[in-house]
């Protein structure tokens, strides 16, 4: 929550949800994002609430996310999971002010044009 000489501002972790979905579709080869979760994840992320596709944690060093994505196939994947990682962190760190310590992405999936 920030703070000013007005008033607090407090940003719903649906923003951010929606914030790191939209970045990571907006990411050249990916297909969509996916329900599908690792299990490590969910056992990093117990008892936290997550939507379709998404984990999300604050910690002291800033917002640790998990995002599960289907790719395009064909797709050099080491290099669309990091620009997924890059897109996803400046789109929070530019529309919040939010710190992003943290961004796994989980390749569920690749997904032929035909599909």
């Amino acid at each position: 929550m920030e703070q000013n000489n007005i008033g607090n501002v407090k940003i719903s972790e649906d923003v951010i949800y929606k914030i790191a979905i939209n970045a990571a579709l907006e990411t050249e080869g990916v297909s969509k994002v996916t329900s599908k979760k690792a299990d490590n994840a969910k056992e990093f992320f117990e008892g936290m609430k997550y939507p379709k596709g998404l984990l999300y944690k604050n910690s002291e060093d800033g917002i640790i996310l998990s995002i599960c994505v289907s790719l395009k196939y064909g797709v050099v994947i080491p290099d669309v999971a990091a620009a997924v990682q890059k897109n996803v962190a400046e789109a929070i760190t530019n529309m919040t002010g939010l710190n992003v310590a943290h961004i796994d992405v989980v390749v569920t999936g690749v997904i032929q044009s035909n599909e």
